[in-house]
């Protein structure tokens, strides 16, 4: 999983700050093990905050849902549809919190901008 450059959605990867990233993803099923989620969480290696996340979803006729996410100044998380919510999980699709986690793995670290 590695940020995505969308053609459509609000959030780009120039919003971010520049740096290093370290990057976090999370798999999970839906209960009748027909869905599958991507949660991947990225943040500057200087904390450990999440200031962006991506997920994805595989549906079993094959279809994808994509959906990016972004820390505000303000401290709003805001979807690639330009919605805001205080928490993250608040911007989920409802289904997704009776999906089941079975699996935890690290990315490898994300470069965003020129750092020269």
């Amino acid at each position: 999983m590695f940020m995505n450059t969308s053609p459509e959605g609000v959030n780009q990867i120039s919003d971010l700050v520049v740096g290093v990233y370290r990057a976090n993803a999370t798999v999970y099923l839906s209960p009748d093990r027909s869905y599958k989620a991507v949660l991947a969480e990225f943040g500057p290696e200087s904390d450990g905050q999440v200031t962006f996340a991506e997920l994805l979803i595989h549906a079993p006729d094959g279809g994808l849902f994509y959906r990016n996410f972004l820390k505000m100044p303000d401290g709003l998380w805001r979807d690639s549809y330009g919605e805001k919510r205080p928490n993250l999980g608040e911007l989920f699709p409802a289904e997704l919190l009776s999906f089941r986690e079975v699996e935890q793995m690290a990315l490898p670290s994300q470069v965003v901008g020129d750092r020269a």
